[in-house]
């Protein structure tokens, strides 16, 4: 689960650079679930909690379709035989 967090926030990382979006703070939380099909042990379920801060400068709709725009990119979760889910929070905070 490491993995998709780790690949998750440089996914976003990337991409908020590339749309000049700066952002004051990203965590990523992952869980996921095990089961055994077909006589393997297999992630069954993936979600990736991701908590995003940012100033009111920006646009909170903009960060939030990053956010999805990260998940859907993240190359570790793409490979993985599951779907992922993606909760997130968008906090923008007053300085």
């Amino acid at each position: 689960m490491a993995s998709v967090a780790s690949c998750f926030i440089l996914s976003f990382r990337a991409i908020a650079r590339a749309s000049n979006i700066s952002w004051l703070s990203l965590e990523c939380d992952t869980q996921g679930e095990l089961d055994k099909l077909e006589g393997k042990m297999q992630f069954t379920k993936i979600v990736i909690k991701a908590k995003l801060v940012i100033s009111p400068s920006q646009s909170s709709e903009m960060a939030e379709r990053l956010l999805i725009k990260a998940e859907q990119s993240c190359l570790v979760s793409n490979s993985l035989k599951t779907e992922s889910h993606l909760e997130f929070e968008v906090i923008v905070q007053d300085k």
